[in-house]
């Protein structure tokens, strides 16, 4: 990564982390959309990626996002939503927060 790489970006449960390429070895995948789902949530308020260039989505050893311009992530959802953030045009990789069940013994994704 450059020595001006952008910032993680969290956004809820959602982390974009700046990274280098996945090894081209573990790429599957690659989609080129005009909006991106970045974040699933089983209630309909997902976390959008939107630019006004194409947004490709590398699915390798995780979920990646290229922007070749910056965008914009914001949540679909009516109410009590997490505030539109800017994103530099970059490589990220996405993460979600997850949390352990002692009980049940496991992870499990974080639903906002």
């Amino acid at each position: 990564m450059s020595d001006h790489a952008p910032a993680p970006i969290r956004h809820g449960e959602i982390l974009l982390m700046p990274c280098d390429a996945p090894d081209p070895a573990s790429t599957g995948s690659v989609e080129r959309l005009a909006e991106a789902v970045v974040g699933h949530s089983e209630t309909g308020h997902h976390h959008m990626l939107e630019c006004p260039a194409v947004i490709e989505v590398i699915h390798a050893d995780g979920t990646y996002v290229r922007l070749s311009e910056p965008g914009t992530l914001v949540q679909r959802k009516e109410t009590e939503r997490h505030r539109d953030l800017p994103v530099p045009a970059g490589l990220y990789k996405v993460l979600t927060k997850t949390t352990y069940d002692p009980f049940a013994d496991q992870r499990r994704a974080v639903i906002d």
